[in-house]
């Protein structure tokens, strides 16, 4: 039979057949789904639409998406400088069920560099995804989406194939000032701002 766990990214709709009496269990193998002829006088094609008949329909309607959402939570990801860190988000009461997090290595070379290891984020990221996924299942809870954050500016060189080419360099490194103060004075920098829409960092 059609389930809409197999085909993840594409919307499961029931064409035919559903009524208040079966719509709990479509909802279980589809998104939604295509009705008429229950919701006509005495359930007959050819009638008009029965006023009451969409009412107690769609309060069923209703009470299951109230059940769904009870069941759902939500994945953040924060992409910090110094760790990353996910949660499980129990979206009916906002209470976090599952918090992880996982250290990021601060490489300084030389005085005032800072870079990381973009692969240790993206590392971290699917670990606690997986480990967070696995527990929401167990809970039997629906992750209905994942929403990231991450700390300020930071250089990513990537190849052409997307492949990071060297370690990042954070916003906190300052091996530019000199050449920062050497460039920028009070005038031209209102005009950087103005013409970039961007702060200059150290």
């Amino acid at each position: 039979e059609p389930n809409k766990d197999k085909v993840k990214d594409t919307p499961v709709f029931a064409n035919t057949g559903v009524n208040i009496e079966n719509i709990e269990e479509i909802f279980k193998i589809a998104d939604g789904c295509v009705i008429g002829s229950s919701l006509k006088y005495d359930g007959i094609t050819w009638n008009n639409i029965d006023a009451e008949r969409v009412k107690k329909f769609m309060d069923k309607v209703n009470h299951l998406r109230n059940w769904i959402i009870g069941m759902s939570c939500v994945i953040g990801i924060d992409v910090g400088t110094t760790s990353t860190i996910g949660i499980l988000l129990d979206t009916a009461n906002n209470k976090i069920l599952k918090k992880i997090s996982y250290d990021v290595e601060l490489y300084s070379y030389k005085e005032g560099w800072a870079e990381e290891d973009p692969n240790q984020w993206w590392s971290n990221t699917k670990k606690i995804i997986k480990i967070l996924s696995n527990f929401a299942k167990k809970k039997r809870k629906k992750i209905l989406s994942i929403g990231t954050t991450g700390m300020l500016p930071a250089l990513v060189i990537l190849d052409k194939s997307g492949k990071v080419i060297r370690k990042s360099i954070q916003q906190s490194d300052s091996r530019t000032k000199l050449q920062l103060k050497k460039i920028f004075n009070k005038k031209n920098s209102k005009n950087f701002i103005k013409n970039t829409k961007c702060g200059i960092n150290q």
